[in-house]
């Protein structure tokens, strides 16, 4: 195991004091990955290095893709900023993007031919980043919502302990600096993980680095619901086994950024001895694209913790069953049916799964290519999108029609909404009725939102929770927002379903067609823990619906028979 030096240890220490503790995941962790990759670096490249450009790259540089500050001159050298801008990379956020990596690279095999090493140290911190933010668990789905809602949202674990002493173990930096134990994990992980360079040439390395926002993803995924295990039971009860799974996991996905930045280095310090350009051409770039067609073809819903141990493909025999839609993760952010869609929709599946309710899993990869399960076998299909919109090649119109048709052969569909309408073939009737609220983001403005209420107002309408928590959560990406309201008139075939009240404002935000066949439930509704009554999560790796989110769902679901 290698030992880190004194002026490596200096930089961390300095990094993590000086990181805010409220960015949680991947921040002061950033500094432990670049660290690792700086002491693996081939000895003729490290040798090149004055240790204050180390320091720098460790101490400040590894944090350099996290600004929207654009790039300068004095920075990155006029041909760099050159090569940036044709790209269309502006500032140094730019960086995260999969063209922003390979244009990174291009300039870091640039500096080393150029004998450049200010300028190389710099991007070999940037590509480190950038490469460990493409597998940083903030990015799963499920430690997404616990670091940047539960924990804003002021919630508790079973035994009392706050979700956001949780979130603090989730950042790198707790596994790496924690000796020996943790510290040592990581070591371990990055030897067992090990990568170097494979003689590839520059468009195979240029790929491999652009894959990495689908690849991390994957590594992560397959990580979330042990690393919040992990978590809470070392927060909750002090467990040691619990303890060490986290730092296992959290060094894994540390390990996994180390391994290919040190591997593209090395990778680079080669192609640097020969002539010419490197950089995402229009050719690598279409190369490019049919790596990420077929990746999200072949990616495996079993692969992503927070599915697996829910799927369920077929219905027993003679069993009529619920269908749930669900979306593998792919690149964070990406998705066709709404990245946050998928903790929803992994919730609403294992509360059936609770309950006794049968149900089937149904992949929406398979939907669109073969269409809906015959409504004798399952006759509602839930599906949950907070957005909705195309994606390497899945299309919203592709999953309208297969949808409509399911619904013409006797299927019946709860839609549970975000912030864009719903298919128009399949539930026109529903969408055409929709407009937003004057907030744009919400039906109301904050103020009155927090201080209202939801009203089933079916089955005898005495079902009322006061809202407890703001959507918008101070932090992260994806927040349970859904800005539509329903103009119900008579004879419209529609009949309200919810209410959100106020002081000042009643308004219809979930709706039900005569004919039971469709309904409607905004995604804010149905989300755990943001109404009244559900101040506590009962298992941070096993999300379920609370109380109120069972009463909605299980409501509509029985209209809808």
């Amino acid at each position: 195991m290698r030992k880190l030096s004194a002026t490596l240890k200096t930089c961390l220490v300095l990094t993590a004091l000086l990181s805010s503790p409220a960015s949680w995941a991947w921040g002061p962790g950033h500094a432990d990955v670049a660290a690792a990759v700086f002491e693996r670096l081939p000895s003729e490249l490290r040798n090149g290095f004055a240790p204050g450009v180390v320091q720098q790259a460790i101490g400040h540089d590894c944090h350099y893709p996290d600004s929207s500050e654009p790039f300068t001159v004095g920075q990155v050298g006029r041909p760099a900023l050159d090569r940036l801008q044709a790209h269309g990379l502006k500032n140094r956020i730019g960086l995260h993007s999969d063209e922003g990596r390979a244009v990174a690279f291009g300039l870091l095999v640039d500096a080393l031919r150029e004998k450049q090493f200010t300028h190389a140290a710099l991007w070999i911190a940037a590509l480190s980043h950038s490469t460990a933010d493409m597998a940083a668990c903030n990015h799963d789905p499920l430690i997404h919502t616990a670091t940047y809602g539960w924990a804003a949202w002021e919630l508790m674990l079973p035994g009392g302990a706050p979700i956001k002493r949780l979130t603090e173990l989730l950042d790198l930096h707790a596994t790496a600096g924690d000796q020996p134990g943790g510290q040592a994990a990581f070591q371990q992980a990055i030897a067992a993980l090990a990568l170097h360079d494979d003689q590839r040439d520059a468009a195979t390395a240029l790929g491999a680095i652009m894959m990495y926002g689908q690849e991390g993803a994957r590594f992560c995924g397959q990580r979330g619901a042990a690393l919040m295990a992990g978590a809470s039971g070392w927060v909750e009860r002090q467990d040691a086994g619990a303890r060490a799974q986290l730092w296992q996991n959290m060094a894994e996905l540390g390990a996994w950024a180390v391994v290919r930045t040190v591997r593209d280095v090395e990778a680079a310090l080669r192609l640097a001895r020969d002539s010419g350009s490197i950089e995402p051409t229009p050719a690598v770039q279409a190369l490019f694209q049919q790596q990420v067609l077929a990746w999200v073809r072949e990616r495996k819903l079993e692969d992503d913790s927070l599915f697996a141990p829910l799927l369920r493909a077929t219905p027993a025999a003679g069993v009529r069953a619920i269908g749930v839609v669900l979306e593998p993760t792919w690149r964070m952010n990406d998705a066709l049916l709404g990245f946050s869609s998928r903790l929803l929709a992994a919730s609403i599946t294992r509360t059936l799964q609770q309950t006794g309710h049968p149900y089937v899993t149904l992949d929406v990869r398979g939907m669109l290519a073969n269409g809906f399960p015959a409504p004798a076998e399952v006759p509602v299909v839930l599906i949950v999108a907070s957005s909705l919109g195309n994606y390497q090649g899945l299309k919203s119109t592709d999953l309208d029609d297969r949808l409509a048709a399911y619904l013409a052969h006797g299927g019946r569909v709860l839609w549970i909404g975000g912030t864009t309408k719903p298919p128009v073939k399949a539930l026109g009737v529903v969408a055409q009725a929709m407009r937003k609220g004057a907030a744009q983001a919400l039906p109301v403005v904050d103020e009155e939102f927090v201080r209202g209420h939801v009203r089933l107002t079916i089955g005898g309408g005495d079902a009322t929770w006061k809202v407890a928590h703001l959507p918008k959560t101070p932090a992260g990406w994806q927040q349970p927002l859904c800005p539509w309201l329903f103009d119900v008139a008579a004879g419209s075939n529609l009949e309200p379903l919810l209410k959100l009240e106020g002081s000042a404002t009643a308004c219809v935000v979930g709706v039900l067609t005569q004919d039971r066949k469709r309904a409607f439930l905004p995604v804010y509704a149905v989300t755990p823990h943001l109404l009244e009554g559900s101040e506590c999560v009962a298992s941070a790796a096993e999300p379920a619906l609370d109380a109120a989110g069972c009463k909605m769902l299980f409501t509509a679901l029985e209209y809808l028979k």
